[in-house]
């Protein structure tokens, strides 16, 4: 009986795979059955001299656009040309010689020179090979989610929603859009919270667990966006310091302390022939001591920004020229999940949780509020966080939406259990409350 129940749960679990390997086939279409690319090439002929400029057979009153995607088509596609053309002939493309009169580029980072999934460009066409690293963008993030939430004990309907709401939030959609490579080194953290996961709850410790969590940061650093790799270490740390505590007096603790230590170190360790020059460039350059008080001031969304947890284009959508939000660009500051989802993660807020609920119900909170404009959110600058203190601070929704995730399958799970109307009523309030303060 108990073999039948495993084949029967690994039968369970390809089905999940598979559905969420087919699910990019409806996003993706446009590219799997019609050959576009999910890649904004256009922007290059309509705003950028001296082909803005230009006549075009059929375009006499300029390319058509969407105007988002800016960077992959001046920065991060041109740095994937020069790092493979580089690296055709067998040197390391530590030099860019085309910015002003050179530039580092091993050593930004961002260049992702050492990251193993660029190994798809040596087998399909450049483009193509951007192009499947978006699409398996969302099937990474989605599949990793679900191990995570399935190791919370959550059940497989749950754990399903769950995952898509993260893998297709507003926030992973705009980004996999805008930059490549943020997302890329964010979408390991599920994987990470899964090994973790996974080694504390085993009697005795594991080696898979270890290595599959030091695998994560290691992929997270090469993936060349530094931001999200610390916002990753420190997910991943508060969680396995609130694992400890639930923990602490199991006699395999301390051998797993040792074992997540080791993990780091050693991950850092293999990294370090891609963030050491990076650290160096970064030190050396401007931006270490340039005031960005200017970045808080612009990137904290107000509270009002809320509402577009409800309506994500309230404030118009640069895809339809009507974005009108001052200051902060649209795909810097997406926290949509969806209505069903939000449903249920105001549901779960409302209702009660296990400890590890209630642990993602702080960090969902906290994360939220860290992008909006309270004087906490002002932490970083404030500490002079390396990197943090200068970067845009709205992208700590990255986190917020995976936190939000789980809540959404807790709450799920929660209302599929006890069927509480009392919460339930709650959370519609929340919502109605939204619809009604935008109205």
């Amino acid at each position: 009986k108990v073999f039948k129940n495993k084949i029967v749960n690994r039968k369970s679990e390809i089905i999940v795979l598979v559905f969420l390997l087919l699910l990019p086939l409806f996003f993706f279409r446009e590219y799997i059955f019609r050959g576009r690319v999910p890649f904004s090439a256009n922007l290059l002929v309509s705003y950028y001299a001296p082909w803005k400029d230009f006549s075009f057979p059929g375009y006499e009153g300029g390319v058509p656009n969407k105007p988002i995607g800016f960077d992959n088509v001046r920065l991060f596609y041109p740095n994937l040309r020069l790092t493979l053309s580089e690296l055709g002939k067998g040197r390391l493309p530590l030099w860019n010689p085309y910015i002003f009169s050179g530039n580092p580029h091993l050593a930004m980072g961002q260049t992702a020179v050492f990251y193993p999934l660029n190994l798809i460009y040596f087998f399909f066409p450049t483009i193509d090979g951007w192009s499947i690293l978006v699409i398996i963008q969302p099937i990474l993030a989605a599949w990793f989610l679900y191990l995570f939430l399935r190791s919370l004990d959550l059940s497989r309907g749950a754990s399903v929603f769950g995952a898509i709401a993260y893998a297709y939030s507003g926030w992973m959609i705009a980004w996999w859009e805008e930059s490549l490579v943020i997302e890329h080194s964010i979408l390991w953290l599920p994987l990470g919270l899964y090994a973790s996961s996974a080694l504390w709850e085993s009697k005795k410790m594991r080696l898979w667990t270890v290595v599959l969590l030091g695998l994560s940061i290691i992929l997270s650093i090469l993936a060349g966006f530094f931001q999200m790799t610390i916002y990753l270490i420190l997910t991943i740390a508060a969680w396995n310091i609130f694992c400890y505590f639930q923990h602490k007096k199991e006699s395999e603790t301390p051998k797993k302390v040792k074992a997540l230590i080791l993990s780091l170190v050693v991950a850092i360790l293999m990294t370090a022939i891609q963030w050491l020059p990076a650290w160096e460039a970064y030190t050396n350059s401007p931006r270490l001591g340039a005031d960005v008080k200017f970045l808080y001031e612009s990137y904290l969304v107000p509270l009002h920004h809320l509402l577009t947890l409800v309506a994500p284009d309230y404030w118009g959508n640069p895809g339809g020229y009507n974005y009108f939000f001052p200051k902060a660009f649209y795909h810097e500051k997406v926290l949509y999940i969806g209505i069903f989802p939000l449903l249920f993660f105001l549901f779960a807020l409302a209702s009660r949780t296990d400890s590890k609920g209630k642990f993602w119900k702080l960090f969902s909170l906290v994360a939220i509020s860290l992008g909006l404009q309270l004087p906490t959110s002002w932490v970083w600058y404030v500490l002079k966080v390396p990197i943090l203190s200068s970067s845009q601070p709205s992208r700590i929704f990255s986190i917020a939406t995976l936190g939000m995730a789980v809540l959404v399958a807790y709450g799920m799970d929660i209302f599929r259990k006890t069927n509480n109307k009392k919460s339930m009523f709650w959370a519609l309030g929340g919502i109605t409350l939204l619809l009604l303060v935008g109205w």
